[in-house]
């Protein structure tokens, strides 16, 4: 991807420096975005998104702590979001026991499903929407990572002088995106496709009902089609799951973004192998901008800008 990447659409930011809003950060396995948000006048605007290349294998945080300084950003709210190479995502029943001791029974649940120590290993959930299992039984996501992972995390952002205030993970950034962009009322599928691999996130009414995570033989760069049989066949795979097994009525349309992902790649052939309308994710036209940003940037910096959307009172 970063041979791909014009020099050009590494940094947008023209804007006016500001210690306010709250500030999205990805640390990907190519790079480093982020994006900052501010609200003027009521409304939620993005004023900047850059994407830092790795230097040598390695996360460009000398350069990311002098972005921040000349930008004006420190001391800013900064909400970082965990890529999905470095946690996992496993949905379980929820156990009958009271809140304040869901999480020790969720550990206790997951204790054989995981592959690092329990003592070395940090644990959130988030619950899903009650009618997301046609039985009724309901369920939630574990989110597991290694607690070096985030304190490695932790660490890098004290570094850059941001106020750390969140960690996500992947698919509640994509919804923070989808709420802003588009209309989920009817249900809609955010697929974000990076170098060899996919996730997919299916949602309704701003809560998320399923996800998933897919290899996928794509190579991410600007001339690269995306495989069609092989996309086909896991969006196939997810709707069936979301409309079968969750007695879920069909999403309304399915988006996708990520690296060099363009309208033109989505062919005849991948519209017509699925039942909802499929698009690229149009986040020029929908979300409120300081100025002009081209789309290859904002589809690089995708879930950044999506950590930058969290609102307080969202799980």
């Amino acid at each position: 991807m970063s041979d791909n990447l014009p020099a050009a659409l590494a940094r947008w930011s023209p804007w006016h420096k500001s210690s306010k809003g709250l500030v999205g950060v990805e640390i990907g396995s190519e790079g480093l975005a982020f994006a900052h948000t501010n609200v003027e006048g009521g409304a939620t605007k993005l004023s900047l998104c850059e994407f830092l290349l790795n230097q040598d294998g390695h996360v460009p945080e000398e350069q990311f702590r002098h972005r921040i300084e000349e930008l004006g950003l420190t001391g800013c709210a900064c909400n970082v979001v965990l890529p999905p190479h470095e946690y996992n995502l496993l949905l379980v029943e929820a156990p009958n026991v009271p809140a304040e001791e869901m999480r020790e029974a969720v550990r206790w649940r997951i204790k054989d499903l995981v592959t690092t120590p329990l003592d070395q290993t940090l644990i959130d959930i988030f619950h899903l929407p009650k009618d997301s299992s046609r039985s009724g039984t309901p369920m939630l996501y574990v989110v597991t990572t290694p607690s070096e992972t985030v304190m490695e995390t932790i660490r890098l952002i004290e570094d850059a002088n941001l106020t750390l205030q969140y960690i996500d993970v992947t698919e509640l950034a994509l919804r923070n995106l989808a709420e802003s962009v588009a209309d989920d009322q009817r249900g809609l599928a955010l697929v974000k496709l990076q170098q060899g691999r996919g996730s997919l996130s299916l949602l309704r009414h701003g809560s998320l009902y399923l996800s998933r995570q897919f290899e996928l033989p794509y190579n991410g760069g600007l001339l690269d089609d995306l495989p069609e049989d092989q996309l086909v066949l896991e969006l196939q795979r997810s709707l069936d799951y979301y409309e079968r097994q969750m007695g879920q009525a069909p999403p309304s349309a399915i988006y996708l973004c990520g690296e060099n992902i363009t309208a033109d790649k989505i062919t005849d052939s991948i519209r017509n192998s699925l039942t909802a309308n499929v698009d690229v994710l149009d986040m020029s036209s929908s979300l409120s901008f300081n100025g002009d940003v081209d789309d290859a940037l904002l589809q690089l910096c995708a879930t950044a800008i999506g950590g930058a959307l969290r609102r307080p009172e969202v799980a």
